[in-house]
């Protein structure tokens, strides 16, 4: 049995391994971690198979405006037993984000450096990290898991004290009707600058841990929560955000590194969200986000290599 809203620390990125409740038994380390990501979800990996890539979604598809629409429905899995808190909170955040979609070419060119960072490099590179923008919303495509007609990952990163945080979901196409779906995290995961990882629940975690006990039979609806809940099922879902996470901020990592290199990454610095989708949210009684979605991109000498 597992108790819920702890928070769970687990070692040190620097020469140490994460311990096996963040990152499940055949991935004890940040280095695979970032070189295997869990479930498949680096862009690169069927191509390293030797098959052929899902279609992307259509950039007209925006996973942080679907986010918003999501975060603001009392309806929404990070609202739970009416307490909105945590969704209001990740909702301020995205608002308040420099927001990025980064198009599949610019993820294979930049994954193509991160593959290389070893746990002391991402370690030192976590320590000393210091943002482009305040906070960061980024979304990209990744595999389409089978069944799906579309699949995008996004995750709003930003500083906070001591630590880097970052709150992961995925937005899926669905074949019946073609419309999309929001997966919500179970977990919320923190990088501290001491080398030290943090992930806490978030309110999705009890209907995500009840479904994975389902799926796997041993769902009992005569037992207290805290008593259905087994430790494999938490490790999966943490596994799960700790892997997009990881992804997620290497790739920040890269991008934080050359955002001035337009030869090498086109990254425009976001504009005021325009009149017009503004607007929209005024009709709702609802805050406009603060910036546009801006697209990176490969810029000329990084599409010749």
């Amino acid at each position: 049995m597992v108790p819920l809203n702890r928070v769970t620390r687990c070692g040190r990125l620097r020469g140490e391994v994460i311990a096996t409740r963040c990152t499940g038994t055949d991935q004890s380390d940040l280095h695979q971690a970032l070189k295997r990501p869990k479930l498949g979800l680096a862009l690169g990996a069927r191509e390293a198979r030797g098959e052929a890539m899902s279609k992307p979604m259509s950039r007209a598809i925006k996973f942080r405006d679907q986010m918003l629409t999501d975060l603001a429905s009392p309806l929404s899995t990070l609202v739970w037993n009416r307490d909105d808190g945590y969704a209001r909170d990740v909702e301020g955040r995205i608002k308040q984000a420099f927001p990025f979609y980064v198009d599949p070419d610019a993820v294979g060119f930049l994954e193509e450096g991160t593959r290389k960072l070893t746990d002391e490099d991402f370690y030192h590179a976590i320590s000393a990290l210091r943002l482009p923008f305040p906070s960061v919303w980024l979304e990209l495509d990744f595999e389409t898991p089978e069944g799906y007609l579309g699949a995008r990952q996004g995750a709003i990163i930003d500083v906070v004290e001591d630590r880097l945080r970052v709150y992961p979901a995925k937005l899926l196409r669905l074949p019946e009707n073609t419309s999309n779906t929001i997966l919500h995290s179970g977990s919320e995961v923190a990088f501290l600058r001491d080398g030290k990882i943090e992930l806490s629940d978030t309110p999705a975690a009890r209907l995500l841990d009840i479904v994975t006990e389902g799926r796997k039979g041993r769902y009992r609806q005569d037992l207290p929560f805290d008593e259905i809940i087994q430790l494999d099922t938490v490790q999966e879902r943490e596994s799960e955000a700790f892997g997009i996470a990881v992804r997620c901020v290497a790739l920040l990592l890269a991008i934080s590194g050359l955002h001035k290199r337009r030869d090498l990454l086109e990254v425009d610095d976001p504009q005021p969200t325009n009149k017009r989708a503004a607007k929209q949210y005024t009709q709702r009684d609802s805050v406009a986000p603060s910036f546009d979605l801006t697209i990176i991109r490969l810029g000329r000498a990084g599409r010749a290599q």
